[in-house]
C-alpha cells in the first residue's frame, strides 16, 4: 500500500524565503528518498506532512 505525504523544507524564522517542495522516491517498503540544493547556510526545517499528522525535524546547514 502506498503512504500519501510530501515533504517540504523551509527556512526557520525567515518569511522571506519561500518553502521548497520536494519530489521523493520509494526505494522500498516503507522506505524513501530524497534530496535538495540548500539556497543558504543557516536553521532550516523539514516538514513531513501525512494525512492526519506532520513530522517536524530542524537542522542547520553549514554550506
Amino acid at each position: 500500500r502506498s503512504v500519501d505525504f510530501y515533504l517540504e523544507l523551509d527556512k526557520v524564522e525567515r518569511d522571506d524565503v519561500p518553502p521548497m517542495r520536494l519530489t521523493h522516491q520509494v526505494t522500498g517498503p516503507g522506505s524513501y528518498i530524497a534530496s535538495a540544493d540548500l539556497p543558504s547556510e543557516g536553521r532550516w526545517r523539514l516538514r513531513m506532512v501525512f494525512e492526519e499528522i506532520t513530522g517536524v525535524f530542524e537542522f542547520e546547514s553549514d554550506g
